[in-house]
């Protein structure tokens, strides 16, 4: 099993899912995920490769979208940059700042057992 470093265009740091075998071979840094956050799926950023989570309670990736990555290496660097030098920024605004606002639209939200598209 492996793990990803997913980034969400929040207020918040990484956070650690699995990714299931079949999406394995796509699961790169820059790529652009959906993933469950709270309670809906959300779009984020594959960060990194990650090791095994102290957690075991920890969520799969739902999807990888695209065939190449949204953010390149040059411009995750870039974003890690932007948000050591900013303190006051973490890694999840500079990620909401850096791409347009319809990258992250909502996949799917899920309210009392229905899910809206």
């Amino acid at each position: 099993m492996e793990f990803v470093d997913v980034l969400f265009p929040i207020n918040l740091g990484p956070l650690t899912y699995k990714c299931p075998e079949h999406l394995i071979d796509k699961a790169h840094p820059g790529m652009l995920v959906s993933a469950p956050l709270k309670k809906q799926i959300t779009m984020g950023i594959i960060l990194s490769k990650s090791s095994a989570p102290m957690s075991d309670n920890i969520k799969n990736i739902s999807d990888i979208h695209g065939e190449s990555p949204l953010l390149e290496p040059p411009l995750l660097k870039l974003l890690n940059w932007m948000a050591d030098y900013y303190i006051i920024a973490n890694k999840g605004l500079v990620l909401k700042n850096m791409l347009p606002q319809e990258t992250f639209k909502k996949v799917k939200a899920r309210s009392k057992g229905k899910t809206e598209e």
